[in-house]
Protein backbone atom coordinates (compact mmCIF):
# COMPACT_ATOMS: atom_id res chain seq x y z
CA UNK A 1 0.00 0.00 0.00
CA UNK A 2 2.76 2.44 -0.09
CA UNK A 3 1.91 3.85 -3.42
CA UNK A 4 -1.11 4.98 -2.63
CA UNK A 5 0.37 7.24 0.06
CA UNK A 6 3.12 8.63 -2.75
CA UNK A 7 1.47 10.81 -5.27
CA UNK A 8 3.68 12.19 -8.12
CA UNK A 9 2.43 14.84 -10.15
CA UNK A 10 4.87 16.29 -13.31
CA UNK A 11 4.86 20.06 -13.34
CA UNK A 12 2.12 20.04 -16.16
CA UNK A 13 -0.52 17.85 -13.86
CA UNK A 14 0.32 20.49 -10.87
CA UNK A 15 -0.34 23.98 -13.43
CA UNK A 16 -3.85 22.32 -14.36
CA UNK A 17 -4.68 21.25 -10.70
CA UNK A 18 -3.80 24.67 -9.21
CA UNK A 19 -4.24 27.16 -11.06
CA UNK A 20 -6.40 28.98 -8.83
CA UNK A 21 -4.60 30.08 -5.08
CA UNK A 22 -5.48 27.25 -2.59
CA UNK A 23 -5.49 30.47 0.37
CA UNK A 24 -8.65 32.75 0.47
CA UNK A 25 -7.77 36.49 0.65
CA UNK A 26 -9.85 38.07 3.34
CA UNK A 27 -11.32 41.62 1.84
CA UNK A 28 -8.53 43.84 3.43
CA UNK A 29 -6.08 42.17 2.35
CA UNK A 30 -7.39 42.72 -1.30
CA UNK A 31 -7.93 46.36 -0.53
CA UNK A 32 -4.05 47.09 0.00
CA UNK A 33 -2.94 44.81 -3.08
CA UNK A 34 -2.14 47.24 -6.06
CA UNK A 35 -4.46 47.13 -9.19
CA UNK A 36 -2.78 45.95 -12.29
CA UNK A 37 -4.72 46.56 -15.53
CA UNK A 38 -5.66 43.98 -17.52
CA UNK A 39 -2.85 43.70 -20.59
CA UNK A 40 -4.67 41.53 -23.60
CA UNK A 41 -2.33 38.84 -24.28
CA UNK A 42 -3.15 35.57 -26.71
CA UNK A 43 -1.43 32.24 -25.55
CA UNK A 44 -0.54 31.04 -22.17
CA UNK A 45 3.20 31.85 -22.39
CA UNK A 46 3.83 28.55 -21.32
CA UNK A 47 7.87 29.00 -22.50
CA UNK A 48 8.09 32.46 -20.80
CA UNK A 49 8.11 34.01 -23.98
CA UNK A 50 6.47 37.30 -25.10
CA UNK A 51 6.08 38.56 -28.48
CA UNK A 52 5.16 42.30 -28.51
CA UNK A 53 3.96 43.01 -32.34
CA UNK A 54 2.73 46.65 -34.08
CA UNK A 55 1.99 46.72 -37.56
CA UNK A 56 2.44 49.88 -39.45
CA UNK A 57 -0.62 49.84 -41.75
CA UNK A 58 -3.49 47.73 -39.95
CA UNK A 59 -4.24 47.69 -36.38
CA UNK A 60 -4.92 43.96 -36.23
CA UNK A 61 -2.67 41.00 -37.52
CA UNK A 62 -3.31 40.15 -41.10
CA UNK A 63 -3.61 36.39 -41.63
CA UNK A 64 -0.45 36.29 -44.05
CA UNK A 65 1.03 37.72 -40.85
CA UNK A 66 -0.26 35.19 -38.64
CA UNK A 67 0.66 32.16 -41.01
CA UNK A 68 4.31 33.43 -40.76
CA UNK A 69 4.56 33.55 -36.96
CA UNK A 70 2.78 30.34 -37.02
CA UNK A 71 5.78 28.96 -39.10
CA UNK A 72 8.04 30.50 -36.97
CA UNK A 73 6.97 29.17 -34.02
CA UNK A 74 6.72 25.46 -35.75
CA UNK A 75 10.62 26.28 -37.08
CA UNK A 76 11.42 27.06 -33.43
CA UNK A 77 9.70 23.79 -31.92
CA UNK A 78 7.31 25.60 -30.18
CA UNK A 79 3.23 26.40 -30.18
CA UNK A 80 1.04 29.05 -29.46
CA UNK A 81 0.39 28.50 -26.22
CA UNK A 82 4.11 28.59 -25.29
CA UNK A 83 4.10 32.67 -26.21
CA UNK A 84 2.36 35.39 -25.07
CA UNK A 85 1.23 37.61 -27.96
CA UNK A 86 0.65 41.60 -27.25
CA UNK A 87 -0.93 43.60 -30.13
CA UNK A 88 0.28 46.96 -29.46
CA UNK A 89 -1.99 48.98 -31.71
CA UNK A 90 -4.87 47.91 -29.60
CA UNK A 91 -3.31 47.78 -25.90
CA UNK A 92 -2.60 51.33 -24.56
CA UNK A 93 -0.22 50.22 -21.89
CA UNK A 94 3.65 51.32 -22.20
CA UNK A 95 5.94 48.33 -23.19
CA UNK A 96 8.06 48.87 -19.85
CA UNK A 97 4.89 48.25 -17.56
CA UNK A 98 3.76 45.15 -19.79
CA UNK A 99 7.53 43.63 -19.63
CA UNK A 100 7.44 44.68 -15.95
CA UNK A 101 4.00 42.94 -14.82
CA UNK A 102 4.51 39.88 -17.21
CA UNK A 103 8.16 39.26 -16.57
CA UNK A 104 9.33 37.26 -19.49
CA UNK A 105 12.62 35.84 -20.10
CA UNK A 106 12.65 36.26 -24.01
CA UNK A 107 10.91 38.94 -25.66
CA UNK A 108 10.65 39.47 -29.36
CA UNK A 109 9.53 42.86 -30.83
CA UNK A 110 8.54 43.49 -34.19
CA UNK A 111 7.61 46.68 -35.45
CA UNK A 112 8.72 48.86 -32.26
CA UNK A 113 10.84 51.74 -32.55
CA UNK A 114 13.25 53.33 -30.48
CA UNK A 115 10.60 56.19 -29.48
CA UNK A 116 8.34 53.94 -27.85
CA UNK A 117 10.70 52.57 -25.16
CA UNK A 118 13.63 53.18 -23.58
CA UNK A 119 14.61 49.63 -22.83
CA UNK A 120 15.27 48.71 -26.36
CA UNK A 121 16.82 50.51 -29.10
CA UNK A 122 16.06 49.80 -33.36
CA UNK A 123 15.43 46.80 -35.30
CA UNK A 124 18.21 44.63 -35.34
CA UNK A 125 17.39 40.86 -35.84
CA UNK A 126 20.07 40.35 -33.71
CA UNK A 127 20.24 38.33 -29.94
CA UNK A 128 21.15 40.60 -27.53
CA UNK A 129 20.42 40.67 -23.58
CA UNK A 130 19.04 43.36 -21.32
CA UNK A 131 19.17 42.55 -17.68
CA UNK A 132 17.59 38.88 -17.50
CA UNK A 133 16.12 39.25 -20.70
CA UNK A 134 16.70 37.79 -24.07
CA UNK A 135 15.44 39.55 -26.76
CA UNK A 136 15.45 40.54 -30.71
CA UNK A 137 13.72 43.43 -32.28
CA UNK A 138 12.52 42.97 -35.65
CA UNK A 139 10.46 45.33 -38.32
CA UNK A 140 7.03 44.70 -38.42
CA UNK A 141 5.67 41.38 -39.18
CA UNK A 142 4.20 42.96 -42.40
CA UNK A 143 7.54 43.67 -43.92
CA UNK A 144 9.34 40.49 -42.62
CA UNK A 145 6.71 38.66 -44.66
CA UNK A 146 7.49 40.60 -48.01
CA UNK A 147 11.27 40.18 -47.68
CA UNK A 148 13.41 37.22 -47.24
CA UNK A 149 16.73 38.62 -46.26
CA UNK A 150 14.68 39.79 -42.84
CA UNK A 151 13.16 36.46 -42.50
CA UNK A 152 16.42 34.81 -42.95
CA UNK A 153 18.45 37.30 -40.31
CA UNK A 154 15.63 36.43 -37.98
CA UNK A 155 16.18 32.70 -38.66
CA UNK A 156 19.53 33.31 -37.77
CA UNK A 157 19.09 35.08 -34.39
CA UNK A 158 16.36 32.76 -33.55
CA UNK A 159 19.45 29.40 -34.35
CA UNK A 160 21.00 30.73 -31.95
CA UNK A 161 18.51 31.98 -28.99
CA UNK A 162 17.12 27.96 -29.28
CA UNK A 163 20.22 26.18 -30.26
CA UNK A 164 18.34 25.33 -33.27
Amino acid sequence: MPELNTISLDSAMKETLYRNHLYQIDAESKKELPKTPAIPMQGEMRKQILWLIRNEKTPEIQESEMLLLHKILNACKLVPDDIGLIQLNTNPIPIEKIIDTIQPQIVFLSGINETETSVFGNASYELQQQGSIQFIQTDALEIMNTDQSLRARFWNALRQLFNL
